[in-house]
């Protein structure tokens, strides 16, 4: 892929464009979140624990945060009664998180609020546009996994593109 001297201009443009997004999507996700008591972090980890139980570690690198976070976010979900731990065959010290039926109750009502939500900002986007920008932001992640891997070491991670 051949480069231009503005190449780095339109990428930082792209960058500081996907962080403001991001303000705008934690807002949004506040606003469908707050209602039942919850934040955007913790439905985004009741959403990975609602596909299948995972180890804190697990949770952390598929939702790309922090293991000590994640287990911060565990431990004050079990005290609300959300998620609580059951046995690894895998790994005996390792437990795995699970949601509980209130976990699962309360993920369920927000995602039914999100699918709502969804719907509309979808009326606002042409259906092309939406896949398009889908396809550049895995090749941008793309991107920045395989240039983490060259700055920091490690072989190259695997994608999805």
């Amino acid at each position: 892929m051949k480069t231009t001297p503005s190449t780095h201009e339109e990428v930082t443009e792209l960058v500081l464009l996907i962080l403001s997004v991001y303000g705008d999507l934690h807002s949004n996700g506040l606003a469908l979140t707050k209602p039942f008591g919850q934040s955007p972090a913790r439905w985004q980890l009741m959403g990975e624990l609602g596909r299948q139980p995972l180890t804190v570690s697990q949770a952390a690198r598929r939702i790309g945060n922090t293991r000590q976070s994640v287990q911060r976010q565990a431990n004050e979900m079990i005290k609300d009664g959300l998620v609580h731990y059951t046995d690894n065959p895998d790994h005996r010290r390792s437990p795995r998180v699970c949601l509980t039926q209130k976990g699962i109750e309360i993920l369920n009502r927000i995602n039914k609020k999100q699918v709502t939500w969804a719907t509309q900002i979808g009326r606002r986007m042409e259906r092309r546009a939406i896949k398009e920008t889908v396809w550049g932001l895995r090749k941008l992640a793309a991107a920045l996994r395989t240039e983490e891997s060259r700055l920091f070491g490690g072989p190259p991670p695997e994608t999805d593109s």
